[in-house]
């Protein structure tokens, strides 16, 4: 390492001693110039990436919050048709001399663009009251599903069940109906005694799905949104079908721990940004997922660019540091061939030289110098 800095001081003491001074003042010039400029260049496209990135975060943020309030809405609406059939219908009544389906069925109507069917269980699984599907299939055990028992197990709160098609009731339009459920255990009357039942309010998947599909998290970004409860199973996702065939796979086990923000992760090699948001009550939370190679795609583009302007500036600068450097140095130019005409003998030679003070002193001594050789 030693000698290698010795080799180059030592080359570049011969370059400096055969070079001239235009040379030498026209590559400082470019060099300081080119440092500046790619320093602030630098400075510049790493703040403009930083701005561009915290962009990128806060519209998928405000992507996120959007939908998360559309989510919101569909959801409360249906909370608000479970807490009807519960309050205004349930509780008023008393089975062993009322029918509630009635009451139910005009329930439904009054939402039936978003839900597929309203129904009410006892204890043991057996059919109380439904709207508008009221026929058990055979096949089919309600006590055995996972909203009846969430329900029982925790009476005290909603239970929002992952998407599934509807599979109690005999459908006579013969439909396969996705549908997201919403489960409460609910107080049954009869006979002036008190006994335990579940309320079943099933959404239309279809509701959920518009909402969150085609959702934007940034033009070109190639980012997408999906929907998953507390526990990571996945309520919607825009390559839904492809993930129930084991075709594609999701991180949404391990987004499942995220808190509300933005994350930083690494997923089958690839990089992303995900920003995470939870919806309310439910439990659920949406994800928003954008590949980060997708933003140094962008962030490419704009390196070609600076590079071009930096490239296309020392261009221009190379021109005008030669046409600076030529101007300062033509005098001292002038004097050197008027020192070399002395040496080759000519005796009228002009030494007067103009230019800055320095060349203008010296031109002035060398002339006084000449001056007082010719006389003696």
């Amino acid at each position: 390492m030693a000698r290698l800095s010795v080799s180059l001081r030592r080359r570049w003491r011969e370059l400096y001693h055969r070079s001239s001074i235009q040379v030498i003042l026209s590559l400082f010039f470019t060099a300081v110039a080119v440092v500046g400029m790619v320093f602030l260049g630098l400075t510049l496209f790493l703040r403009f990436s930083a701005s561009n990135n915290a962009l990128l975060v806060e519209n998928s943020q405000r992507v996120l919050s959007q939908v998360n309030l559309n989510l919101d809405a569909r959801l409360r609406e249906m909370m608000r048709v479970s807490d009807a059939a519960y309050y205004r219908v349930i509780k008023d009544a008393d089975l062993a001399e009322e029918d509630i389906a009635r009451d139910l069925e005009l329930l439904y109507y009054t939402s039936r663009e978003s839900l597929v069917s309203i129904a009410v269980f006892s204890d043991s699984g057996d059919l109380i009251a439904a709207a508008p599907l009221a026929v058990l299939k055979n096949s089919v055990s309600p006590e055995r599903e996972g909203w009846f028992s969430a329900a029982q197990e925790r009476i005290e709160n909603l239970h929002f069940s992952t998407p599934h098609v509807q599979n109690l009731f005999v459908d006579p339009d013969y439909r396969y109906r996705w549908v997201v459920s919403l489960s409460r255990h609910v107080e049954l009357t009869r006979d002036g005694a008190i006994e335990s039942g579940v309320l079943l309010v099933d959404m239309s998947y279809s509701g959920i799905e518009q909402i969150c599909k085609d959702v934007d998290l940034g033009a070109g970004q190639g980012g997408y949104l999906y929907l998953m409860d507390g526990a990571g199973e996945i309520v919607y996702h825009p390559r839904q079908q492809l993930i129930y065939a084991g075709l594609l796979e999701e991180n949404n086990a391990s987004a499942a721990a995220y808190a509300d923000g933005s994350h930083n992760e690494v997923f089958q090699g690839q990089r992303r940004q995900v920003t995470v948001k939870t919806v309310g009550y439910t439990g659920w939370k949406l994800v928003g997922v954008v590949p980060s190679e997708k933003l140094w795609d962008n962030y490419g583009q704009l390196l070609l660019f600076f590079l071009f302007i930096v490239f296309f500036s020392v261009f221009l600068l190379v021109l005008v540091n030669l046409r600076l450097s030529a101007w300062i140095t033509a005098p001292m130019k002038k004097l050197d061939r008027a020192v070399k005409e002395l040496e080759a003998g000519r005796e009228a030679v002009g030494l007067k030289v103009a230019g800055p003070y320095e060349v203008g002193r010296l031109s002035r001594s060398i002339q006084s110098m000449v001056c007082t050789m010719g006389r003696r």
